[in-house]
Order: C-alpha cells, then structure tokens, then sequence
C-alpha cells in the first residue's frame, strides 16, 4: 500500500478517535489539549505556588514571580513579562498551562 495513503487513513482514523499521534519526529504539532486533559492544566491566574511549581523547570522563585506578575492575559505573558525564557515557554510550558483572563467565567 503506499505509504501517502497509509498516511492519509491513519490520519483519519487519529482525526476521528480523538487520539493524537506523531508519525515521525518533527512530522505533526502537537495536538492542542482536549476534554480530560484541558482540565488538568495549570491556570496560570489562579493556581497556589505549590501547583506551579509541578511544572517542568518551575522552581518556587519562578512560581513566586509568576503570582507577582498576576494577572495574565495570555499564556504567553510568563515569556513576554520575561519571566520564562521564550525557548523554556515553548518547549516546556505552552502545552501544560492556561490562562482564563480576569472577569472571564
């Protein structure tokens, strides 16, 4: 079977069980959270220190200065309020955290 075709059935077949996979290193994005796994991000505006500081490379200084920096915007303010590197964000955080802005219920 070609392996573009292969590609294209095992895409649906993700696409419609709601799994995501990679198919090779670098080949797909990952897959924004959904259901169970969006509610176990860590809310950047509301979240104690302790719960900040499970995140990869978060140390209680870090967890401090991101509850000093309170409110966010956006997820991204902890990297553009230098507060994380840009790189740490990216690679490390962006998929774990969530911001729900101030008055939004």
């Amino acid at each position: 079977m070609n392996h573009g075709v292969l590609r294209g059935i095992l895409t649906a077949c993700v696409l419609f069980s709601g799994v995501s996979v990679q198919l090779a290193a670098g080949s797909m994005a990952p897959a924004p959270p959904t259901g169970a796994a969006k509610a176990k991000l860590v809310e950047l505006n509301s979240a104690p220190k302790a719960k900040l500081m499970t995140l990869p490379g978060i140390t209680a200084d870090l967890a401090d200065k991101i509850i000093a920096g309170r409110p966010y915007h956006s997820k991204a303010d902890i990297a553009a309020r230098k507060i994380v590197t840009l790189d740490a964000y990216q690679k490390q955080l962006r998929t774990l955290v969530r911001v729900q802005p101030p008055g939004v219920k």
